[in-house]
């Protein structure tokens, strides 16, 4: 059976900057236990740092897809409580994301909803705080993992980074556990700023490029329908 399917990015397609290095921030800078908030901004230097003398370039001659500078910030997390970490998500939504929504997007996101699509938002952000996002929208979410070891963050992902040909996977899987069918090809509609998504896209009858105005749409030499955004 063909699902009739609506898939949102939300990095600068639902939500208007990239949200998971700025929740790493978010709890840096609210986080209550002293030696922990030093430990952060200790690794927050050191990122920085490397990132200033070239390092992180350095390293992703040789590890081009490994999103470096995105596992090192994560790192900044290791030791704290996966439910400090649930309510700092929780607050990361109420305090921030609610606040940064690229609305044209949101709108037509909710629309679909009341047209009857499933909804999914399909994200690299880390699922600890945009099931708190999808929560608000009403819209199941499939997000990167943290991992979490006796109850405290390891500072890793729990497996893959839900990003480029990963979202394919995870949406098939996803569908394949709810509804024993992972055929969603025939009806279904896309929606993202990046070309990493270029995956998730093409296995849609319609995509459509979320662009930031004096931005090239990378989208047109494929066909897709553009969103231009403020």
């Amino acid at each position: 059976m063909a699902k009739k399917l609506a898939l949102f990015d939300v990095c600068e397609t639902l939500i208007s900057f990239q949200t998971a290095d700025a929740y790493v921030d978010y709890v840096r800078e609210h986080i209550d236990d002293p030696t922990a908030a030093f430990r952060m901004k200790r690794w927050e230097f050191f990122l920085r740092f490397s990132r200033a003398v070239g390092i992180i370039k350095f390293t992703y001659k040789f590890m081009p897809n490994r999103q470096i500078e995105k596992r090192w910030k994560l790192y900044q997390l290791k030791g704290i409580s996966e439910l400090y970490l649930l309510k700092m998500g929780q607050n990361y939504v109420d305090d921030v994301l609610r606040y940064s929504e690229i609305k044209p997007v949101v709108d037509r996101m909710q629309q679909y909803v009341l047209d009857g699509y499933d909804v999914l938002m399909v994200s690299a952000g880390y699922d600890i705080y945009l099931q708190f996002l999808g929560g608000l929208y009403g819209v199941p979410v499939i997000a990167t993992e943290l991992e979490f070891v006796g109850g405290t963050c390891t500072g890793r992902m729990a497996g893959k980074d839900c990003y480029g040909e990963e979202k394919v996977s995870r949406i098939r899987k996803y569908l394949f556990t709810v509804d024993g069918d992972a055929v969603y090809e025939d009806d279904c509609v896309s929606y993202s700023d990046s070309i990493s998504d270029l995956p998730m896209m093409l296995q849609c009858k319609r995509a459509v490029t979320v662009i930031k105005k004096g931005r090239k749409n990378w989208g047109e030499k494929y066909g897709f329908e553009c969103i231009w955004v403020d």
